[in-house]
């Protein structure tokens, strides 16, 4: 989460279940230290974790591949549009330069 214009971001907890939705820790910096502290401040009640909707940053994936192993990874909507929608006009630009290139 953008707390500030220049890229300075959270770090964001939340609950969201059936019968819940609330903000469960936030921590001030977007790094990898940032997610082991909650990990460790969260204890063994980390290990309860079912699902992580979590953005395709690697550092953020290595956590939680480490530290939670059990729960299903589901991508933020928002970065995995971005990030089809970019491979999508790449590769359109590609046979775009290959058909001009060919009739010419």
């Amino acid at each position: 989460m953008l707390r500030h214009r220049g890229h300075k971001y959270l770090t964001v907890v939340y609950q969201i279940d059936g019968h819940c939705r609330r903000l469960l820790w936030t921590g001030v910096d977007r790094t990898t230290e940032c997610l082991d502290k909650f990990f460790d401040e969260f204890g063994p009640r980390a290990r309860h974790l079912r699902f992580v909707c979590r953005d395709m940053w690697r550092p953020y994936i290595n956590i939680l591949a480490r530290r939670a192993k059990q729960a299903v990874h589901v991508l933020d909507r928002c970065h995995l549009h971005k990030c089809l929608s970019g491979h999508i006009w790449e590769r359109s630009r590609k046979r775009l330069y290959f058909l001009h290139r060919w009739r010419s």
